[in-house]
């Protein structure tokens, strides 16, 4: 199994585009950071990934129309 294992880390900012160029990919973690922006929306490239976790950060900032609309880009 393929994992990127950032939680808890304090990881802040932009999450890396490029995340999407890892192609078997199955769990992309980044729980309890300090993730203020919006979620790439390439991530739905991501076609083996079978868990996200973004869970206690403050994503979306609400200044941008559809910050929070990521997940639409996952279904498959």
């Amino acid at each position: 199994m393929e994992i990127f294992a950032g939680g808890v880390k304090s990881f802040t900012g932009l999450i890396p585009v490029s995340m999407s160029n890892a192609s078997g990919l199955q769990v992309l973690d980044f729980a309890q950071n300090g993730l203020t922006v919006t979620i790439p929306r390439n991530l739905g490239w991501l076609n083996s990934l079978v868990r996200l976790n973004f869970d206690q950060n403050n994503l979306g900032n609400g200044d941008v129309v559809d910050d929070l609309s990521f997940p639409s880009s996952l279904a498959n």
